[in-house]
């Protein structure tokens, strides 16, 4: 099966509806996949009956901080998108399956970032920078998901907190709304084969 998907790069720009829906998917992507993020330290808490929490934070900016701002939000998934989807997917997608190349794709992302503790969270992204970027036909898309996701380690920090009758509500509501919009954002972005008109040539 041969995919559709081109491997030279005309820079693109999102509009604002991509822009949007890039953001509300990696925010609620955070909270759901944050369990993942060193699973073994999760579920040790959950038996001593705390849960985990993302908290906003507001960081001093310095020249350190800007520093890895930019490498974060702008060196990182540009480079990083280019080789595992636009190069490595894109090759993989003219010989597999969808779903066999976005999971190939998706463990050689996760494994390349050489931190077990983050594995299974790290695949998970994988997996979603995949989706957007073969639905979409342009790694823009996935290059905007991945420097929101990445903008999210800079603006929350995990927290636990003992577990509460109200807490333990609030986290499993947030959880099931981040839920639902994840699966209203994927099934948009499928149904959509007009999305790339929201992108500019430059």
């Amino acid at each position: 099966m041969k995919s559709k998907v081109p491997l030279k790069w005309n820079v693109k720009f999102p509009g604002l509806k991509i822009f949007l829906l890039m953001a509300l998917l990696s925010i609620t992507l955070a909270v759901l996949i944050s369990p993942l993020n060193n699973a073994m330290h999760f579920f040790n808490n959950i038996l001593s009956g705390k849960l985990k929490f993302l908290v906003f934070r507001v960081s001093e900016i310095n020249l350190n901080m800007a520093i890895r701002i930019i490498a974060l939000i702008v060196i990182a998934p540009i480079i990083e998108e280019f080789f595992f989807r636009k190069q490595l997917l894109g090759q993989l997608l003219q010989k597999n399956s969808p779903k066999t190349a976005i999971l190939i794709s998706s463990a050689f992302f996760a494994v390349g970032h050489f931190r077990i503790h983050e594995l299974g969270s790290l695949f998970i992204w994988g997996l979603f920078f995949g989706i957007v970027f073969y639905k979409t036909k342009l790694v823009e898309t996935s290059i905007l998901l991945h420097s929101f996701s990445n903008l999210t380690i800079i603006l929350f920090k995990s927290e636990f907190h003992a577990v509460t009758e109200t807490n333990l509500l609030e986290y499993i509501t947030i959880m099931v709304a981040s839920f639902i919009i994840i699966c209203l954002i994927i099934r948009y972005i499928t149904k959509n084969d007009k999305l790339k008109v929201d992108f500019q040539k430059k």
